[in-house]
């Protein structure tokens, strides 16, 4: 896959942060990975060692909001994580409304377990997964418009 069609996002929170990886092409994500979020702040090499692997060309940072479409305390830190984020990298990073994006991937997992589509892997971590529907959500809201 050329970079120009690969697109990163993430789930920021204060404990983990959950990557996943996007095709722009394909309009297709999967969970990739988790780093640590802590105290220290952001596990910044980690971080950019999965950019250097990946060589995305844009990186989707989800904003949470709450159910009746205001910005959470957590928004600010999301926010503040994405310019970091931009400034690290030189990459373009854009927001994308992660509303129940965590929930929704606890019950896509639980689900997939219940009915074995994990195989014998172990499920992927629930912020990986959130990452991914926070990349599904940019797909539909700002990708081509065949992902739709």
């Amino acid at each position: 896959m050329k970079s120009r069609e690969r697109i990163l996002g993430f789930d920021f929170g204060t404990a983990r942060i959950g990557i996943a990886v996007g095709n722009t092409i394909t309009c297709t994500a999967q969970p990739l990975a988790v780093v640590a979020s802590g105290t220290g702040g952001p596990d910044w090499p980690g971080i950019e060692k999965i950019i250097g692997q990946w060589n995305p060309r844009t990186l989707i940072v989800g904003l949470p909001i709450s159910l009746c479409g205001d910005e959470t305390p957590s928004s600010e830190k999301a926010r503040r994580f994405a310019r970091q984020l931009g400034n690290r990298t030189g990459l373009e990073v854009q927001l994308v409304d992660e509303r129940l994006t965590t929930r929704e991937a606890t019950d896509i997992i639980a689900r997939n377990t219940a009915s074995g589509m994990n195989g014998r892997r172990n499920p992927p971590p629930v912020d990986s997964v959130a990452a991914q529907l926070i990349l599904e959500t940019y797909f539909e809201e700002f990708g081509d418009p065949a992902c739709a």
